[in-house]
Order: C-alpha cells, then sequence, then structure tokens
C-alpha cells in the first residue's frame, strides 16, 4: 500500500471472501479497507465482490464505494459478480452513475442456506425485481458466517442506487421486514446419522448424503467418522464417499501399493469431535496424484488437486481418501478416480452445500446428515462469545 501513488490510481476492484478472522484483527478485511482508503483518498472507488458468507461490517461499509456479494450458494455466480464490479466502476469513472449505498444489519444468524430454494427464493426474487428499476444498481441478502464469532457477524441486506438515497432506504426497510417475518422458515430439518442411512438403505439411488457439518470449504477437517462408520456397521452396499482427508493413511496406501490389504485407522484425526478413527483392514483399490480438470459448474476448465490421494475399499463402502482438504464441487472428483458415482446407491459427499450445483442432477434425493462436528448445523448448539446479542435463534426475539 505505501507504493501506491494516489494520483495514479483511477479506482480499485477488490475479490474479498468477507468473513477473514484473525487472531489480531477480528475484522481483517475491514481493516484492511481502511487502511487503503487512508492511502487512496475519499475520491477512489473502491468496488469489492464478496462472498454470500460475508460478514459485513460497518468498517467495510464505510471503506468501501460499492459491494457486489454472491447472490447464490452454491456460488454459480462468482464470475457476473466481478463482471458486474468491473462495469459498475467504469461508471462511475465516467459519471454516469452517483453511488448510493445503504445496508441494514439484522440481528439473525443464518444457516447454511441453499438460496435457490425457499424460503431463501422469495428473498432474492424480490432483490430482483428491485433491479429492474433504472436507478437501482444492485440489491444483495448477505447470509454472513455464522462460525465466524465475532462482533459484527450476521446477515444483513444492502441496496445500491444510483444517486436516490431515499430508494436505498426504502429497499433496506422493505427486505429486512420481509427476511425478519419469515425468519422461523430459515432452519430446515436436518436427519440425525441413523435415520439417513436407514432412509439412504431402503431408497433406489443414488441418495446423497451430504455430511454437512464436516465441510472443508468452511475450515472443517474433513474426516469425521461417525456416518461412514454407522455405513459400514450396516453393511452398507455400493457406497462411495468422498472426499475424506487422511495424509497419514494415504501415505500408507502409498507404501503398501495398489492390489494391497492394509490395516487402517481411517480419519478421526483433525479435532476429538470428529469421531474415532474406523478401523478396519482396507483394500487398496488406486492411488494417485489426485490432480484432475475441473468439468463441473465450479472452477471450470481449471487444473483442481486434492493431492497424493488413495482409493480404498471397505466392505460394500469406497472411500476417497485424500491428503489435502477439498470439498467435492462436482461428479468429477470421483470420475478421476476411477469411480463412478452415478453406479453407487449411496454417495457420501463432505461438503455443506456446493455440491448440489454438480450432484443434484445425478441424485434420487438429497439428504442433510446432523453428524457431530465442531460447527453444528443447528446454530443454537454454537457457542457463540462475541457475536452482538440479543440474536436470533439462539435468542427467544
Amino acid at each position: 500500500l505505501k507504493a501506491l501513488d494516489k494520483n495514479r490510481v483511477d479506482g480499485i476492484l477488490f475479490a474479498f471472501h468477507g468473513a477473514m478472522v484473525a487472531e489480531s484483527h477480528e475484522d481483517a478485511e475491514g481493516d484492511m479497507l481502511e487502511v487503503l482508503r487512508k492511502t487512496v483518498g475519499d475520491e477512489v472507488p473502491i468496488c469489492i465482490t464478496f462472498d454470500y458468507h460475508a460478514n459485513i461490517t460497518e468498517k467495510i461499509v464505510d471503506n468501501s464505494t460499492l459491494i457486489f456479494p454472491y447472490d447464490n450458494y452454491p456460488h454459480t455466480d462468482i464470475y457476473d459478480r466481478g463482471v458486474e464490479a468491473a462495469e459498475n466502476m467504469l461508471k462511475i469513472l465516467n459519471g454516469s452513475i452517483k453511488p448510493v449505498k445503504r445496508w441494514k444489519k439484522l440481528k439473525l444468524l443464518f444457516p447454511l442456506t441453499v438460496t435457490r430454494a425457499e424460503p431463501y427464493k422469495s428473498f432474492l426474487d424480490k432483490a430482483f425485481e428491485y433491479e429492474k428499476r433504472p436507478d437501482v444498481v444492485s440489491v444483495s441478502v448477505v447470509s454472513g458466517f455464522v462460525y465466524a464469532d465475532i462482533y459484527e457477524s450476521g446477515a444483513c441486506v444492502l441496496a445500491q442506487t444510483n444517486g436516490d438515497e431515499d430508494l436505498a432506504d426504502s429497499i433496506v426497510n422493505d427486505m429486512s421486514n420481509m427476511i425478519w417475518n419469515n425468519r422461523q422458515k430459515l432452519y430446515k430439518k436436518i436427519h440425525g446419522i441413523k435415520e439417513a442411512v436407514e432412509i439412504a438403505m431402503n431408497s433406489k439411488g443414488p441418495v446423497v448424503l451430504a455430511d454437512v457439518s464436516d465441510n472443508p470449504g468452511g475450515g472443517f477437517g474433513g474426516d469425521s467418522t461417525m456416518l461412514i462408520q454407522e455405513l459400514i456397521d450396516r453393511g452398507a452396499k455400493n457406497c462411495v464417499v468422498g472426499v475424506l482427508c487422511d495424509p497419514q493413511t494415504v501415505r500408507q496406501a502409498c507404501g503398501a501399493g495398489v492390489g494391497s490389504t492394509i490395516r487402517v485407522s481411517l480419519g478421526g484425526k483433525s479435532t476429538d469431535k470428529a469421531g474415532p478413527p474406523i478401523i478396519a483392514d482396507a483394500h487398496v483399490k488406486l492411488i494417485s496424484d489426485g490432480n484432475f480438470i475441473s468439468k463441473g459448474i465450479f472452477y471450470t476448465g481449471l487444473p483442481t488437486t486434492i493431492g497424493i490421494s488413495a482409493v480404498l475399499v471397505i466392505g460394500g463402502v469406497t472411500i476417497l481418501v485424500s491428503s489435502l482438504r477439498q470439498q467435492p464441487f462436482a461428479p468429477d472428483v470421483f470420475r478421476a478416480h476411477g469411480i463412478e458415482p452415478t453406479e453407487a446407491q449411496i454417495i457420501v459427499v463432505k461438503s455443506a452445500a456446493h455440491f448440489r450445483a454438480g450432484f443434484t442432477s445425478i441424485a434420487e434425493k438429497i439428504i442433510d446428515v446432523d453428524a457431530p462436528n465442531i460447527c453444528p448445523q443447528d446454530i443454537t448448539k454454537l457457542a457463540v462469545k462475541k457475536t452482538q446479542r440479543p440474536i436470533y435463534p439462539i435468542d427467544n426475539i
């Protein structure tokens, strides 16, 4: 930042996540923007794209010009929001828009809500209707990231217009009231492990069991075992699991080689809440460098890796074990390792929602599974200490 010459900077574009927390900086991105704004001055436009799960803070709003969070979760509109931010940057620079930004923080912690399903779909549809108006730049509902326990955690509504402050205020108030009045509908049923396995084993398939509390995309270990252990104990057949991160077991499989049988202590290493390791004899079916080209909606055409990996078979359960944490965005991660998921009766994915973009079309049904872990889907179970209170659903407001 010290190298920036504010007389040579026309505008700044950032692609942030929006929920960065450091030990020394609770609002890391807000602090970065504050320093940047002081460096370049008030006249230089700063336009930002954010993840739908951003924790929008006062510093972020005060030190940015326009904000363009993703509309979709799964995040299938990353490219579109980048284009939108760049186009509006040009409009600011050529004087065709005079940006007005209004926001309202809700006393509400969102669960990991799929945006194209109700009740969120109605919020999104209303935002899109507002965006058809000529003086509306964008309208966004931002869920926040509930697992970042910071004071300004939580959902918010953001409205941006071309010079119309009253319109921006009106939109924010209308959208906020709509969401608050429907807050109880946000919290979906999540099946317990035994119930979910019972349903899956008695279905034709493929049935996707989503181990939503062990999502590497949310910072989880990707090595919880309880759902997999239940499938093994129940004698499940034609079941595939991915991606379980366990570098130690991958090294063991590589040392033994393809075709060997090894005694594994699989998973359960990242935290004691991930469940005990699976102790079993496993057949080493395949070893891979873990590199492939993504063919799904996410990162289409980009080189992707899960690190050195192994495919292990324990009874009727085939497990893709990686040395790097990565959630399965699409079926191609299985196919790159010799597994055809459409031929499986049960597919276990360690992902909260991104998997839906690639797996919905091949699944007879999708079941979110409430397997215990450090980041439960039931928000009321979170050990919230710093988030401002009262806040729903932790508090009865």
